[in-house]
């Protein structure tokens, strides 16, 4: 396993996560649980949606299929809640596969994921 990040940064104060973390082959969630990490390949990144944030974009994004109820579970555990801009991760494998959260930097944040994306793609 790759062990440089791509982009390591600490998590909001209020979430379960403690550090988001994106390698070359993975993204992790290293979180307040002693010795407990959350760990995506990135052969299983589906998508990754920057949502403004706000109770009515989420009431719509559930409305129309976006936010299925464990994404808004997890969101509520990772990061501070419905009121701020955030990013929506879809995955194709796992019990959870919808992960809502607030990176420090989502820019960076997004940029680590294609270029994890794309070497995940050239092998």
């Amino acid at each position: 396993m790759e062990s440089t990040p791509l982009y390591s940064a600490e998590a909001p104060q209020s979430g379960l996560a403690v550090r988001h973390l994106v390698y070359r082959d993975r993204i992790e969630f290293l979180l307040k649980l002693p010795g407990r990490t959350l760990v995506i390949p990135a052969a299983e990144v589906r998508r990754l949606l920057p949502v403004a944030g706000g109770f009515g974009d989420i009431l719509l994004g559930t409305l129309r299929g976006r936010y299925p109820l464990p994404a808004l579970l997890w969101g509520l555990l990772l990061d501070t809640g419905f009121g701020h801009p955030h990013l929506l991760l879809h995955t194709t494998a796992g019990p959870v596969r919808y992960y809502r959260f607030a990176p420090k930097d989502r820019e960076a944040f997004i940029a680590a994921c294609d270029a994890m994306r794309a070497a995940s793609a050239n092998g």
